[in-house]
């Protein structure tokens, strides 16, 4: 492999998503991390009363 492994989109990625802050008390969240590299993600969703997302964190 001789591209880098984080290059500048996927940096840039990282950055634009620390923009979502943790919602509490959200109706659905999620967390999964990599096993390869051990980097982890949270995920809240807020949603309405007939499931459509309202907010995501």
């Amino acid at each position: 492999m001789s591209a880098p492994l984080y290059n500048r989109d996927i940096l840039a990625l990282a950055v634009a998503t620390s923009e979502y802050l943790p919602i509490e008390g959200a109706r659905h969240r999620v967390s999964k991390r990599a096993p390869l590299c051990g980097s982890a993600i949270i995920l809240d969703l807020d949603t309405d009363d007939a499931g459509r997302i309202t907010r995501v964190g």
